[in-house]
């Protein structure tokens, strides 16, 4: 091969092998540590979204608020919450609730969702901070 042949392979070379390592660094967000919830479950009171931790550098995040079962699952979405923080309503009492978060940045997109909430309380009346337990020995007699 003459050299202006391998000028242009070795140039050809070079420039393919960092077009493939751009593209290869390019990557949507990736959830590395699942979001959370703050707050307390009860009507009228704040719950607010912690996004979790995420690599690839997200450039921003969105949020959906869902109502679950009381267990935290058969979750569905809650129209129009879609903000970090929200407030339980009336409609929300016995359900968990739950967040997903998409954290978005160049590259795309990708979500996480967070654990569910204690069923919600309403706002009136004693509420429990501490579950209640069993202890003992599981016996006859």
């Amino acid at each position: 091969m003459n050299r202006w042949k391998l000028a242009v392979v070795a140039a050809l070379a070079a420039a393919t092998t960092g077009i493939f390592a751009a593209v290869a660094s390019a990557a949507a967000p990736v959830n590395t540590a699942s979001p959370t919830i703050s707050g307390t479950a009860k009507v009228g009171s704040t719950l607010t979204a912690n996004e979790g931790t995420w690599s690839n550098t997200p450039t921003s995040f969105s949020y959906q608020w869902q109502r679950c079962a009381s267990d935290g699952r058969g979750c569905g979405d809650i129209t129009s919450a879609t903000s970090k923080s929200y407030s339980p309503v009336t409609g929300d009492v016995g359900h968990a609730l739950r967040v997903v978060v998409t954290a978005t940045n160049a590259d795309g997109h990708a979500s996480a969702t967070s654990g569910a909430t204690d069923p919600v309380d309403s706002a009136n009346g004693p509420t429990n901070s501490v579950r209640p337990a069993v202890s003992g020995s599981a016996s006859i007699g």
